[in-house]
């Protein structure tokens, strides 16, 4: 039984175009990241309310997918490397190809693209990305301060006669 594999091909995929492909993925998580903080913020002096609340979900259920996808390319990269070098100490003929292989292409190992951080959770109130927004408070019904009001009115309500 013989296994043929394209060791050049998968050196390449797994040290250049897999983290190549990851990095792009890592820069548009954290370009989200920025909209989401954005967002956030907006959210928390409106008051936080269920659309604003909702959206912030829905974009951090991408985010987390992003977030995500980064880690399993890096994975797969690092997968494709530990294979192709698997294979090539395991059969003298591929490590005869392995010295051409080496020669002749010309590429460096790219590092694993980096995971954005975890940007918290878009549920809690306030702005949760650090800027110290606070959500603001629901409003009060006027008969909640009523009496309150009342007795401000009472207490500067000049008393005595009545100047002319």
């Amino acid at each position: 039984m013989s296994i043929e594999a394209d060791l050049t091909a998968l050196y390449t995929a797994g040290r250049q175009q897999f983290p190549d492909h990851a990095d792009l993925v890592s820069g548009e998580a954290k370009k989200l990241g920025g909209v989401m903080d954005d967002l956030n913020r907006i959210s928390a002096y409106a008051g936080d309310s269920a659309v604003l609340t909702d959206a912030l979900s829905v974009l951090d259920d991408i985010y987390d997918a992003l977030r995500q996808t980064v880690q399993t390319i890096n994975d797969c990269a690092v997968g494709l490397v530990n294979i192709a070098d698997d294979y090539a100490n395991r059969d003298a003929e591929t490590r005869e190809a392995m010295k051409n292989i080496e020669d002749d292409v010309d590429y460096e190992h790219n590092p694993p693209a980096a995971v954005p951080e975890d940007n918290g959770d878009p549920e809690t109130p306030g702005d949760y990305s650090g800027s110290g927004a606070e959500s603001t408070p629901d409003p009060e019904s006027p008969d909640d301060d009523k009496a309150e009001r009342d007795q401000e009115v009472e207490d500067n309500t000049p008393t005595g006669p009545a100047v002319e």
